[in-house]
């Protein structure tokens, strides 16, 4: 098949008109293992999640050999995607070997699916068996951290990032323990942080500081951070949302 055909096919599957759905999945999960250096295979890679949740539910383990490394993540993501941690889990627990991908997919699982803990627990297994952490890894570690309101877990990760992994920490990483920051009314940490960023700080974590900044009362504060979104993203309505908020409680 060429790429033309295949989208037929997903589109057949997504519409429920084929009768061996699944089947379909591993067509392609086998040609993007072949073909994953090239763009054609990582298209195939996105075309399997159009396939729906119940095709995946059901056959994926039958598909996800303990041999075929790339094969298995593909199908450990997509049972992440659907919910289906549990499911995630069994198919990471019977690969016969793991990359950075398997174990990284395994703790975004975790983290999307409400189990910051179990993310974290899998974190910590990567250490102990000396599995590297990339940049992507700890972006899903620190969003565990998010997500589950772990602020202390999340600046210690932040801090561990250079000096224990040789990873640089971007604005996406930062990102996270600024929320935790402001989430836990910490806000002149959370301001300090984005003032000595190396990166120029973007609009989603002046945004971030200034919801913090409406919740806990800053309106000082609030104004210094709504007047940096307005520098970068002048239409963003809230500043001035915000400002008059602060204005009708006085």
């Amino acid at each position: 098949m060429h790429l033309g055909s295949d989208l037929r096919v997903v589109a057949d599957v997504t519409s429920g008109n084929s009768s061996s759905e699944f089947g379909w999945v591993v067509i392609f999960l086998l040609r993007a293992e072949h073909e994953y250096d090239s763009k054609q295979g990582r298209v195939f890679f996105s075309l399997t999640i159009c396939i729906p949740k119940s095709a995946i539910q059901r056959k994926g383990l039958e598909f996800a050999p303990p041999s075929r490394i790339k094969v298995s993540n593909a199908i450990l993501d997509m049972y992440a995607r659907c919910g289906s941690v549990d499911d995630a889990r069994a198919v990471f627990d019977r690969m016969a070997s793991r990359t950075n991908i398997s174990w990284t997919s395994m703790v975004a699982a975790y983290a999307q699916n409400g189990h910051p803990s179990l993310a974290l627990e899998i974190s910590r297994e990567m250490d102990q068996v000396g599995m590297s952490k990339n940049a992507i890894t700890f972006i899903t570690i620190l969003s565990a951290c998010n997500h589950g309101g772990l602020l202390e877990e999340g600046i210690r990760f932040l801090a561990g990032m250079r000096r224990d992994h040789g990873v640089l920490p971007r604005n996406a990483h930062y990102s996270c323990v600024i929320d935790l920051l402001g989430k836990a009314g910490r806000l002149e940490e959370a301001e300090s942080m984005i003032a000595g960023l190396v990166e120029r700080p973007d609009a989603g974590l002046w945004r971030s500081l200034l919801g913090s900044c409406r919740i806990h009362g800053d309106e000082v504060r609030a104004g210094r951070a709504g007047e940096e979104l307005k520098k970068l993203e002048p239409s963003d309505a809230a500043p001035y949302v915000v400002k008059k908020l602060f204005r009708l409680e006085t």
